[in-house]
């Protein structure tokens, strides 16, 4: 650290604990000393320069860097006002220090879970097809505790979301799910998805026959129901909202019956 002096010059700020400090030049004198501070147990040595040259960390009877000598209260001020500096400033680098490293908790604390690629073998948790096959319908999901599973359709998805114990799934948070944009085949953010409750199998041709469709924007879902007499912004929802009578609409037959009932 560097502190700027009547002289307009610098010096650097040595703090610890025990010990001197050497090897300082200032105006290509060398002052070695060991810093005496009465009743501190912290030794700090500040140096600077001033005009005529003094270097006043020294005491001032010190032989060993010419000066002309303050007087012994001035001198004692001025390595209490030094001291004072040195710990004003290690206080600022230590809360300095301290909040780069709650900054950096926070970043890890709030790392997001990223999708992966759909593994070939990997079977759907709800109806055990390939999801695979289905590039363009497939979904997955993420527990807390790193479990991923792998859907054919937004429809199991959404039903493995409601009931996760019917499917094996861990007794653990879901921290992840993707599915596909029902216009742009893109893999989206399925917690913050807009669902089109569709429910005339023959609109649309998708595995399982009936599936609610994912769109990554509320407005895009809206415009698909402005098509159909049958459907409204209430058959827009988001996947917080699926319950279990929605999972029985669209996986029914997977459900247990007591489940179900």
């Amino acid at each position: 650290m560097l502190i700027t002096t009547r002289s307009g010059k610098f010096a650097p700020v040595v703090t610890e604990l025990t010990g001197s400090v050497s090897g300082i030049f200032l105006d290509k004198k060398p002052c070695y000393y060991r810093p005496f501070i009465s009743r501190f147990d912290i030794i700090a040595g500040v140096g600077f320069t001033t005009s005529d040259g003094v270097w006043e960390g020294m005491a001032d009877d010190d032989p060993r860097c010419t000066a002309n000598p303050r007087s012994a209260h001035d001198i004692h001020r001025r390595k209490l006002m030094a001291l004072g500096a040195a710990a004003a400033l290690g206080t600022t680098a230590a809360t300095a220090s301290a909040s780069v490293a709650a900054k950096d908790d926070s970043d890890a604390s709030n790392d997001t879970v990223e999708p992966t690629d759909v593994p070939a073998d990997a079977n759907c948790a709800v109806c055990n097809m390939v999801p695979a096959k289905f590039p363009d319908w497939n979904a997955q999901l993420a527990h807390e505790d790193s479990t991923r599973v792998y859907f054919c359709t937004p429809g199991c998805l959404t039903t493995y979301y409601v009931v996760p114990e019917q499917f094996d799934g861990p007794d653990e948070p879901i921290v992840g799910a993707w599915v596909h944009d029902f216009e742009t085949r893109d893999l989206i953010d399925a917690l913050q998805a807009s669902f089109v409750l569709e429910t005339d199998p023959d609109r649309v041709d998708d595995p399982m026959r009936l599936n609610p469709l994912p769109f990554v924007d509320e407005s895009d879902a809206t415009a698909y129901v402005e098509q159909y007499d049958d459907l409204d912004d209430d058959t827009v929802i988001p996947i917080d909202e699926f319950d279990l009578d929605i999972a029985e609409l669209y996986r029914g037959q997977l459900l247990d019956e007591n489940e179900s009932d």
